[in-house]
């Protein structure tokens, strides 16, 4: 269970006054819009090919707070991971770009993020039942993410602190 299934945050769902230039006029950002245009457009290669999901929990006062799930493959450090998919974030997503500061849970997970199949395997009609077993199996397991470390850290600070 995540910390936003745990009611541990802010609902995602919510919508959250932003100002596009810094004042006058606030527009309302939907994070969960956010997070799953994000999600189709990025951070699937991500979750395909790096072993790592990631998720905008909340935006508030500047401050980004991300939930990243990591698999086995993801070999970098918990700080540099941090800020790498946080900067993600912040230059990918116009809402998120006044952003100036970080938190971001890394959780380690034990079931697959994601997964890419090689074209020529959907010709072989024993290997597309083998594959949607594993999926089912991947879908049915249980999920307990461990929090391994939050890292905090701003935008124009080289060095984020974990914790």
């Amino acid at each position: 269970m995540t910390r936003k299934q745990a009611g541990m945050t802010a609902t995602r769902l919510s919508l959250i006054p932003f100002s596009l230039f810094g004042g006058g006029m606030e527009e309302k950002i939907d994070i969960e819009a956010i997070s799953r245009r994000h999600i189709y457009s990025i951070d699937k290669l991500y979750r395909m090919h790096g072993g790592l999901s990631s998720d905008l929990v909340s935006y508030d006062s500047g401050v980004i707070e991300l939930e990243i799930r990591k698999g086995k493959r993801w070999p970098k450090p918990p700080e540099l991971k941090a800020r790498q998919l946080a900067e993600c974030w912040k230059s990918s997503n116009r809402e998120l770009s006044n952003a100036v500061a970080f938190i971001v849970h890394i959780d380690e997970h034990k079931a697959p993020t994601g997964f890419s199949v090689p074209a020529d395997l959907l010709k072989n009609k024993d290997a597309i039942s083998a594959l949607a077993e594993s999926i089912r199996q991947t879908i049915k397991a249980p999920r307990a993410d461990i929090l391994i470390a939050t890292v905090r850290g701003r935008f124009d600070h080289p060095r984020p602190t974990s914790s």
